[in-house]
């Protein structure tokens, strides 16, 4: 499925592929989305990053949260 990457080596979501094919191959196409949910979940995270994006999203609606109540960038303690 997947050619050499930009530097030459094999792309960074062919492992993930790897393993989700091997899945639907061991359990065939008719089962595939039941029982290689996680190996799927684990490619389609890889290629869009919508898990990774939802986090930095979140910690950045915090920090904002922060710096509105006056709380952020945290006070250094004097030792």
């Amino acid at each position: 499925m997947f050619g050499p990457g930009l530097d030459g080596n094999r792309p960074r979501c062919a492992p993930f592929w790897d393993d989700f094919f091997a899945c639907v191959v061991k359990n065939g196409r008719n089962e595939q989305w039941a029982l290689c949910k996680e190996y799927r979940e684990d490619f389609m995270e890889c290629l869009h990053h919508k898990k990774l994006y939802t986090r930095v999203q979140k910690i950045k609606r915090q920090k904002e949260k922060l710096i509105k109540a006056g709380k952020w960038p945290p006070k250094e303690e004097s030792a």
